[in-house]
């Protein structure tokens, strides 16, 4: 572990897969900018297929934040789902399956292993909220049919009751 502690940056790219819900984590050590949304859409825009697509053409949303003590930093997590965004052929992609909450406990909120499928299920979680909400009909056209399909067919994860559309 390092002495000195830094702030990380973690972007979780939903799309679909043969047909299924999948998520590639996008890593940058060290927010080179002091702004992490602006590192966050800067690391997105290499998986935009059309960045000249009128917008939205992706839902990008902060998530959560968790100190890693193995790696001596915090690490933002950002999300982001989109009709023109695209996870990377040559990266590895994980399905969406294992969708359970992890928590602390009351005295210490952050649980002691959060496994990364936990992870993509919180931002999961996010985006159906966010979908879901006031701004659903702003945030909706950001997303393909079939990626709308593919959050609807997930049912209600843990720790919601929402409807998206």
């Amino acid at each position: 572990m390092s002495d000195t502690m830094t702030v990380d940056l973690e972007l979780l790219i939903f799309d679909l897969r043969d047909g299924a819900l999948a998520c590639q984590r996008v890593y940058e050590h060290t927010l080179d900018q002091l702004d992490p949304d602006v590192s966050a859409s800067m690391l997105l825009s290499r998986f935009v297929t059309n960045l000249g697509a009128s917008p939205p053409r992706f839902l990008l949303h902060s998530t959560s934040w968790r100190y890693a003590a193995d790696a001596g930093a915090i690490i933002i997590t950002y999300c982001a789902m989109g009709r023109h965004v695209s996870l990377d052929p040559e990266l590895p992609a994980s399905a969406v399956s294992d969708v359970r909450l992890v928590h602390g406990t009351a005295e210490r909120p952050a649980p002691e292993d959060i496994p990364a499928s936990a992870v993509a299920a919180h931002a999961l979680r996010h985006v159906k909220s966010l979908l879901a909400g006031p701004m659903g009909p702003e945030y909706r056209p950001a997303l393909s049919s079939a990626q709308l399909d593919a959050l609807e067919a997930l049912g209600d994860l843990p720790g919601e009751e929402v409807a998206i559309r």
